[in-house]
Parts: C-alpha cells; structure tokens; sequence
C-alpha cells in the first residue's frame, strides 16, 4: 500500500538528540481532525497574527489603505500577516520606465524601470528594477502546454500540468525562490554584506491592468554566465570561485531545495571578475520562474554519495535539450574537486541550519493559504533531507511528501488568495 505522505500541517519528523533548533510534534496524529476547513482558517488568524508582531516585512509602510474595494484593485495584499505588494501606491504611480525597450515576449512581459520619488518611502527603493510578469501566451504554446497538461496527466503529475494556472501564485512562488535563495547564502557567521544590498526582489500587483509583477534588483556590473565559453576554457581564470557565491552550491539550493527547472540554463546566472586570486569571481543565482516544477526525489535514507552523484548527474530530458551546449555542469566540471566538495557541504549545511521561524516567515509571501502551507511542508521535508544526508546517524529521513502538498503548491485559477 502507498504511504499515506506527508499533511501539509504536519511537522517532518526528527530525533532528540538533533543539534539542529526546531520542535517536532509527536508522530501519528489524526489527520481527519487536523483538516484546514473555513472555520478552522477563521479561527487560526489571530494566533498568526501573534507569530508575525516579532517582524517587520521587507518594506515598512505608512498604513498602507486599499486604492479601491474590489478584489482587482487592490494594491497586492493589505493583512498585515502577508507580505504585502512592494507598491504601497498604484502601480503608474510608483514605478516609471528606467531606460531602453520594454522586452515583450511569449512568455514574459519584462520592463526595466525605477521608482518615482523613492525618497519619500519609508525604506528607499532605488536604483534598476527589473519587473517581469507573465506574458500573453500565443496559440502555439497554449497549444504546447495543452499537450503537456494531457502528458502529465497521463503520467500522474498534474500539478506539473496546472503550473502556469494562476499568474498571482505563479510570481509569488518566484519571489519565494529568490528570496530563500538569498537567505541561504546569508545563513552564514560572516554574511556576505555586499550581496545582501544588491541582492534584492519583490512582488508587485499592477492593479490597473491586473498584472502580478516580480520586481528584481538590477545586478549593476555583472554578466550573463554564458558569455562564460565566448573566450575558451583554456587557461580561463574564472574557474576561481568566491566560497560564498560557489556554482556548486547554487546547484544545491536551486535544483535540491527549490527543484528548480532551469537549474542548467546559463543565462540563468550572473557573474562578476576581480583581481583576488582567491576568490576570483562571484556568481549568482537569477530568473527563478521555474522554482517547485521539479521534487528533486532522493531514494529512501539516501547517502551523502548518493545525493552527490544525483545532483551531478542531468536527467535525461535535459540531457537531449541541452546536448552540445555548455551548462552550469559545464562550469562545475571545470572547478577543482575541493571547490565543488566544499560548495555542496557548504550549502547542505545552510539549508540545514534553516529555522522554522525562518521558513515561515519567507512562506508568508505566498498569499494562498493551501499553497502556503504546502510550500512550508516542502521546505521543512527538504531541510530535514539535508540534515539526514549530512548526519545520517542522529537524523530521521522524512516521510515523502504526498499528493497533497504537490497539489498545494499550483492553485485552482478561479481561486482568490
């Protein structure tokens, strides 16, 4: 008989003797009485309302009011439990064009621009923004994905096929990704000060014409990562990483714990050389779009050997998409064996050392409430894998996550948050 899975309300289990912070409630409670109903969500607000007066979100407001009553023109989310949109005024108003051509395609609408007066804000928003929302899609890839919603089906994966459903979900899920991919590079005794500042991105609601925006800080000085092999690979002094800013360990948190499917594109990453020896060139993680399409699923009390191989190893669609291409394996396999060990423990680590508060805290920028606790449970099955995997003699491997939490984690379309 299948395993019944992981609940989205249920904590992933582990031992005592754990040196990792976090409570863990006893195991085998009834399911049926834990069931998310209406009533139970009602009843359940103050008590989150009482988790979150510990913290601010990422932009203080000036008691921000809805522009309007309806569901369309709000300005993201006003309850003060969420994280709001990043706009505490209409959208025309707060953001204006930067400099070149907006870039409209089939898949993503992306606008370089900068906000109007960021002096007068609370916390100043300056500089590039780069502000994406889902395109208008063609006949050719509504055919495309009508095609892989009948595949995915067939294949047991529906939340694969509902994926791209609800836009407001779908750009939330992407700030979620950036954002915990930034605090994973932070969870660190010396954090990476520079990184933090430049590192930065938002939700933004763009209620005139209904648009759920991610809004990213512009990486003034750095490079697309392909431009990486334009030169050769001979002799190529890049292949120095900065410890903090490993492609190993980016490949850790991007394919691991956020199953990321773009986690091999090139141009996914940004890069930036200097003249220290050691530490030649950063390079950083971007354009999470794809975050939570993969589960990344690892065998039953997998070994840290087993983990290594399966995270440097394509799959083997990837390996047909990406044949004659060099990608971020392409990279990898030009560092040294010390610099790709040290980046894979090193990340391993960090998501390990992740707290619940931490976690929670970042989920609240999912504004669904199933999707959110999904991702919750998803994150803390993944952090609990990593704990397993670095001490598989103190740590519990954690159950597999059910249907439940997959399904969670792509909306209905018709569903307000």
């Amino acid at each position: 008989m299948p395993s019944k899975g992981v609940k989205a309300s249920d904590n992933v289990p582990r031992s005592s003797v754990s040196r990792y912070p976090g409570k863990v409630e006893p195991q085998g409670q009834d399911d049926k009485s834990r069931k998310v109903t209406k009533t139970t969500v009602k009843s359940a607000l103050p008590s989150l309302l009482d988790k979150i007066t510990r913290w601010k979100p990422l932009h203080a407001r000036k008691n921000i009011q809805p522009h309007a009553t309806s569901y369309h023109h709000m300005i993201g989310h006003h309850h003060e439990y969420l994280e709001p949109s990043i706009n505490n005024q209409p959208f025309s108003h707060f953001w204006e064009p930067a400099y070149g051509i907006a870039n409209y395609t089939d898949t993503v609408d992306h606008r370089v621009m900068k906000v109007r007066n960021f002096d007068e804000l609370d916390v100043p928003i300056d500089g590039i923004w780069h502000v994406k929302s889902p395109g208008k899609e063609s006949r050719q890839t509504r055919f495309k994905r009508f095609i892989q919603k009948l595949i995915y089906h067939v294949t047991g994966q529906d939340y694969k096929g509902r994926y791209y459903n609800d836009h407001k979900l779908l750009a939330q899920k992407e700030v979620l990704a950036t954002n915990l991919y930034r605090a994973v590079v932070l969870e660190d005794s010396d954090p990476d000060m520079e990184f933090e500042k430049q590192y930065q991105c938002g939700y933004s609601y763009d209620e005139e014409q209904d648009r759920h925006c991610v809004a990213t800080r512009h990486l003034e000085g750095y490079k697309d990562a392909s431009t990486l092999f334009q030169q050769g690979v001979e002799g190529a002094e890049w292949r120095i990483f900065d410890e903090r800013h490993n492609p190993a360990a980016d490949l850790v948190i991007r394919r691991f714990f956020l199953g990321d499917e773009d986690y091999l594109k090139l141009d996914n990453y940004m890069y930036k050389t200097n003249d220290d020896p050691k530490a030649r060139t950063r390079m950083y993680c971007i354009d999470f779009g794809m975050s939570f399409y993969n589960m990344f699923h690892l065998p039953q009390e997998c070994t840290y050997e087993q983990f290594k191989y399966r995270l440097l190893s394509k799959s083997g669609k990837h390996k047909v998409q990406y044949s004659g291409q060099p990608t971020m394996m392409t990279v990898i396999d030009l560092m040294s064996s010390g610099q790709v060990e040290s980046g894979i423990r090193g990340a391993l680590e960090k998501i390990a050392r992740m707290s619940d508060e931490l976690l929670e805290k970042q989920c609240w920028q999912i504004h669904n409430l199933a999707a959110r606790e999904a991702m919750l449970a998803l994150l803390k099955n993944k952090r609990q894998q990593a704990r397993a995997i670095l001490e598989p003699l103190l740590e519990v491997w954690p159950k597999d996550f059910g249907r439940e939490v997959s399904d969670g984690l792509v909306a209905h379309p018709t569903h307000r948050s």
